[in-house]
């Protein structure tokens, strides 16, 4: 599974591949969201990756540690995403590009998860399986020697053939 901080980092890459600012020297490079700047391009940016993790059930809480940024500036760029992506034009067409990239890239860890997680509890359930069988031998062998009656003791093998 995932952790959080695995998540944040795969959504970085994506945005920072995706993503670049120009430089006043006239050059660009791909953008940190993480740097504490109030700079439009990086606020907008932010907010894609606010919105991403939100939309994956994160907490306002959860980001914002995740970005350095308190709960209540997660939920005012939340609240202002709309009218950031209809202001920068280019942002609002990376956006469905990065959402699709990122949640697929989730979606693979999942199912290899969920698989990995299937695999691990079919052992398990074969293990108790085996162990039930156990038991029920020591069961049988306990009825056997008190002396129960035989009519008990072949009710009883009877069930354990059925398992």
């Amino acid at each position: 599974m995932l952790t959080k901080t695995q998540t944040v980092e795969m959504l970085l890459d994506i945005v920072q591949s995706n993503v670049c600012v120009e430089k006043r020297n006239g050059t660009s490079e791909p953008i940190d969201v993480k740097v504490n700047t109030r700079g439009k391009r990086y606020i907008y940016t932010r907010a894609m990756c606010y919105k991403m993790l939100r939309d994956l059930g994160w907490s306002l809480e959860q980001i914002g540690r995740h970005f350095g940024k308190n709960h209540a500036t997660v939920r005012h760029a939340l609240i202002g995403f709309e009218y950031m992506m209809k202001d920068d034009k280019e942002l609002a067409c990376l956006f469905p590009e990065m959402q699709a990239a990122f949640y697929d890239k989730v979606q693979e860890h999942v199912k290899t998860d969920s698989v990995l997680t299937l695999s691990k509890a079919k052992v398990r359930i074969s293990e108790l399986e085996l162990e039930l069988k156990k038991l029920r031998l020591v069961e049988a062998d306990y009825l056997r020697s008190q002396g129960k009656t035989a009519v008990v003791y072949n009710k009883f093998l009877d069930k354990l053939v059925l398992l």
